[in-house]
């Protein structure tokens, strides 16, 4: 499973930890908001936390910071020995490991001895396999249908990307939390039952920024949530653009979860469809779900008025912000700039249907 940009784990700069193994660690940010939230749903403290799938403890770590008592799964053998000299490196003794298949019987039946209060699971997905709940392990239906009944509350963080998570919603309620670290989405985890505070959320950190849609509250149902249609600022002359002083590019992590709308109906934007949404201002706004750029010109698909236009602008280096196919990209960028002699880096934004270009410089 490809993960995300890679950001440190807890401890990491006390602890030897293989290249391998720290690709799908999870990162410090993520792990500590992740547990506090796990640990805060309750109006009592929860004191014992189920983990299956602990890896090398990168979550483990946050886990034991709240709860009194950590249990953990792991099949790995060699991630399990890496947990155990991790565990004992950072003088952590609230942990206990239990190696073995978190479905196996055995492993079961030792989990049943305790009163668990909460259980957060960290599944995978092969590299190479499809992005399906089927290509997940360990199988999350296998996974609920064992667990729910010892504890309800259970947290479980799959692949972002995966394609049928309605299955789920066929026998289950749960919250879909998108997690955006560095403007990139870099976690989904699913919070089922008690643990769950809205139908689909995303927060940014480190800031905590939160963005959430319920569907109870909004619109009858999350399907007329997921067809709702933005209207585009109609455009019939660029002239019209020039009401607009700011654009805005918007975080994947919104965009894959569709709570972008939710963003432009909070913060009173209007929205324009480029090869990916952005948003217009008359005035700045500010989220950490967005990048803002100041608009200093908008030009008609005319080669020559654009390259007069950045040149008028003192710009010395041109950022393409449209689509654009890879290998292209530093050619087209070069051929730009083989003209500049500025200072200024202006970022090129193209809309194809009304074939103009907004001209913008980053804040």
């Amino acid at each position: 499973m490809t993960r995300a940009i890679k950001k440190e784990i807890m401890y990491q700069e006390k602890l030897n930890i293989p290249y391998k193994f720290l690709r799908f660690a999870t990162p410090r940010d993520v792990a500590l908001y992740r547990a506090e939230r796990l640990f805060k749903s309750f109006n009592i403290n929860p004191k014992i936390i189920l983990e299956i799938g602990a890896g090398i403890g990168g979550q483990t770590f946050a886990l034991s910071k709240f709860f009194e008592k950590v249990i953990c799964i792991e099949i790995d053998k060699e991630k399990v020995l890496f947990l155990k000299n991790n565990l004992q490196k950072l003088k952590i003794s609230n942990v206990e490991i239990i190696t073995g298949d978190a479905l196996n019987k055995s492993v079961i039946n030792k989990i049943n001895k305790y009163k668990i209060d909460v259980i957060f699971v960290d599944s995978e997905r092969p590299e190479q396999s499809e992005r399906t709940l089927k290509a997940i392990k360990p199988n999350l239906k296998e996974i609920l249908k064992n667990y729910i009944s010892l504890c309800e509350n259970i947290a479980i963080e799959i692949p972002p990307f995966t394609q049928d998570i309605d299955e789920l919603k066929k026998e289950y309620l749960f919250e879909e939390e998108f997690i955006s670290m560095d403007f990139t989405l870099n976690r989904l985890t699913l919070y089922f039952n008690n643990l769950k505070k809205h139908e689909i959320s995303a927060i940014n950190l480190p800031s905590r920024e939160l963005i959430f849609f319920d569907s109870s509250k909004n619109f009858e149902n999350s399907n007329k949530f997921n067809e709702t249609k933005l209207e585009e600022i109609e455009i019939k002359e660029i002239s019209s653009l020039k009401n607009f002083k700011f654009l805005y590019s918007i975080d994947e992590t919104l965009i894959v979860s569709n709570l972008y709308k939710k963003l432009k109906e909070k913060l009173n934007l209007s929205f324009l469809k480029l090869d990916k949404p952005v948003f217009l201002s008359s005035s700045l706004i500010h989220s950490n779900f967005l990048i803002p750029f100041k608009i200093k010109a908008f030009v008609k698909r005319d080669k020559k008025q654009l390259i007069k236009k950045i040149k008028e602008l003192n710009t010395k280096k041109v950022v393409l912000r449209y689509k654009v196919d890879p290998k292209d990209y530093w050619k087209i960028r070069r051929e730009y700039e083989s003209k500049l002699n500025g200072n200024k880096e202006i970022h090129l934004f193209f809309n194809p249907n009304k074939n103009y270009y907004l001209l913008c410089e980053k804040i």
